[in-house]
């Protein structure tokens, strides 16, 4: 994207000498720094004695922009100096800060800054001041010792696996020349480390929204994000910027639990949604499943969870269970929640289909289809929808896991609030993905309500389940039929 759109001026009535001469002025401007960038983008003055540059804002505010312009201007006109730009990986380094958009080659190029980008080392060389610029990476602060920096700039180091051992050693790494600067350029998350940045009497703080560079983005841009994120704690710190004090409940805030349902659930009888009956049969039910990482062992948890959507798309916990166990007996555990609930189908991630549960569920449970599950957003992303649903009050848990837990790890509100976990803490999300999953199925149940056709496939094994349930009916008749005969 694009953060200096600028209008063509119209040279059509000055002479050939005039023309050049606007046409000279402009390209000096365009070769200057950050053309059209607004006064909070401008890197602070000297004066002010700093040392960070601590730049947290919302999505699309011009971090990285930013980021690069003061990265560029330091180290083409500081001589022989070494630079350093951290990443929470390489990859990130290369693909996202100086090849990306808005990155360090695009604005070296339009200031016409003479330099040698290899690629294969991460190494880019300013060839008129004879600077160079290292990329780092936040997975390692050993990577961060040795080198005497006179810049760094780090990007997204809320995303860093080792953000608090890496900002310890590289700044004290940056320690070269009269004033040695890190600027940070960051999306906030709720770190302790993050706030002592903030807090240093030699940082410069700036904050900004999503908002504030709207006339450069996509349109729809930031109004997508609002619908996307809704009215949670998550939509501030995502578009607004906020570092929030608290470091739990960004996606199902605690705060908020009076939107929370709590219900006595009995697989025999009708469920009552705050005074309002609804039978089960009249429901549609299925399984999700988030299977433990190491399959062949029990040193993982795996869950599977019970649900039934409602026509009016509430999303009800029947049952779930959360265990250390090995990949034999996952099917045992699925068989228990299908018999106490008649489950239609189960949510398994594509990757685990080669797993014993799934061949398994193939012979003994064919009436029980399996729908694909693919990952392909992060997790926060994914909970999103669940974090609507919840704050919509449309969630409805069992009575027994307000408070009632069986251990201290196995309490699905707790693991709710605290999502995501706080970084380097720990922390589990495995119910939250097993609720993230269930919540993408709402939209999908309440359409086949809408519809009212008894046929329609939500799974593409439907067809089978029909088939099963029809061949057993048969069955049941013509057996009571032999018993009437004899």
């Amino acid at each position: 994207m694009r953060h200096d759109a600028r209008v063509e001026p119209d040279l059509s009535g000055l002479s050939d000498a005039d023309r050049a001469e606007v046409e000279q002025i402009v390209a000096d401007l365009e070769r200057g720094y950050f053309p059209g960038a607004r006064a909070e983008q401008r890197m602070p003055s000297a004066k002010l004695l700093w040392k960070v540059w601590l730049i947290m804002a919302g999505r699309g505010w011009g971090k990285t922009r930013t980021g690069a312009e003061a990265t560029a201007e330091f180290a083409a006109f500081t001589r022989d100096v070494l630079c350093g730009l951290g990443a929470a990986s390489l990859d990130e380094a290369r693909d996202v800060c100086v090849e990306g958009d808005g990155g360090l080659l695009e604005v070296l190029d339009r200031r016409k800054i003479r330099h040698r980008w290899n690629r294969s080392m991460f190494e880019l060389h300013f060839l008129g001041s004879g600077s160079k610029l290292i990329c780092y990476t936040g997975e390692d602060a050993q990577n961060w010792r040795g080198p005497n920096l006179a810049w760094v700039w780090a990007d997204e180091l809320a995303k860093w696996s080792q953000a608090a051992a890496c900002w310890d050693v590289l700044n004290a790494a940056v320690r070269v020349g009269k004033a040695p600067r890190i600027i940070v350029t960051t999306t906030p998350q709720p770190m302790r480390l993050l706030r002592m940045i903030r807090s240093l009497p030699t940082t410069i703080f700036t904050g900004g929204s999503s908002r504030d560079n709207a006339a450069n983005l996509s349109p729809g841009f930031v109004d997508n994000l609002v619908r996307l994120y809704g009215d949670t704690p998550f939509a501030r710190q995502e578009i607004d910027g906020v570092l929030l004090d608290d470091e739990k409940g960004l996606l199902f805030d605690a705060e908020r639990f009076q939107h929370w349902h709590w219900i006595e659930v009995d697989a025999g009888k009708a469920l009552s949604l705050d005074g309002r009956l609804v039978e089960l049969d009249d429901c549609v039910r299925f399984a999700s499943i988030d299977l433990a990482a190491k399959l062949k062992t029990s040193k993982d948890w795996t869950v599977m969870a019970a649900w039934a959507v409602t026509e009016r798309a509430d999303l009800i916990l029947l049952d779930r269970t959360r265990k250390k166990v090995t990949e034999r007996e996952h099917f045992a555990v699925l068989a228990k929640l299908h018999q106490t609930w008649n489950l239609e189908w189960a949510l398994l991630e594509k990757s685990m289909y080669s797993t014993e549960l799934v061949k398994q569920m193939t012979k003994a449970l064919p009436e029980v289809s399996i729908r694909p599950t693919h990952p392909e957003l992060d997790k926060v992303t994914r909970a999103i929808p669940a974090s609507v649903i919840a704050h919509d009050g449309r969630l409805w848990l069992p009575e027994h896991e307000k408070w009632a837990y069986s251990g201290p790890e196995d309490s699905f509100v707790d693991e709710c609030v605290e999502f995501p976990p706080p970084v380097n803490k720990g922390g589990h999300d495995d119910q939250v993905d097993t609720l993230a999953y269930a919540a993408r199925e709402v939209s999908r149940v309440v359409n086949r309500f809408e519809r009212a056709d008894p046929d329609d496939a939500l799974h593409p094994d439907a067809k089978r389940r029909q088939a099963y349930i029809q061949r057993h009916e048969r069955e049941r008749r013509r057996r009571h039929y032999d018993a009437f005969r004899h």
